[in-house]
């Protein structure tokens, strides 16, 4: 572990947790660059599938060598859904747990997102919502993070990488509005 390392002081707890508490001002970032939508949801949900499609689309790039076809299935809902085009700079070459990490909680995020604009009215409802179920695959990105010792190299390299993996998302929330949709539905 290097010196002021974000995982200092964690204490027993599993490198999961300790990932989480070391990027929890990057995911909350995340979330906040999200907002709007839920707000209003018809306004705003074109603008937050493009910037779904960029993130997944940057982030699938960050991982080449190693293809998943978890991305690759979102990305298809967000093309059929109308949201592909253009693209990110590319991500720099990632750690394809930290993608699996933060794109299948992404996906989790999404579920909460769903049943809210079901009460809002959004119908129909987007492909993307349905594509790619995290649940499936959670416990075993959580198994495989846990196995990581908090002081190898790796978890450092991890906590990066989740990092600029979140940041993925904000840069293309940012593109989404500066390009700007037209209403969902």
């Amino acid at each position: 572990m290097t010196p002021n390392s974000p995982l200092q002081h964690q204490g027993t707890k599993g490198f999961r947790l300790a990932l989480r508490d070391a990027t929890r001002e990057d995911h909350e970032a995340t979330e906040r660059a999200f907002g709007d939508l839920l707000d209003a949801p018809h306004r705003h949900l074109p603008q937050f599938l493009r910037a779904q499609w960029l993130a997944f689309d940057a982030l699938e790039r960050s991982i080449a060598a190693h293809p998943s076809p978890f991305l690759s299935d979102v990305l298809a809902a967000l093309s059929a859904d109308g949201a592909a085009g253009g693209a990110l700079p590319p991500a720099r070459p990632l750690d394809p747990l930290a993608v699996a990490y933060v794109t299948a909680g992404s996906r989790l995020g999404a579920a909460v997102l769903r049943r809210r604009l079901t009460e809002a009215g959004v119908d129909p409802m987007p492909a993307f919502f349905a594509a790619g179920k995290a649940e499936s695959g959670w416990h075993e990105i959580c198994a495989a993070l846990d196995a990581i010792p908090q002081e190898s190299p790796r978890a450092e390299q991890l906590v990066a990488d989740v990092r600029h993996a979140y940041r993925c998302f904000e840069d293309a929330a940012t593109t989404a509005r500066q390009e700007g949709t037209r209403a969902y539905g």
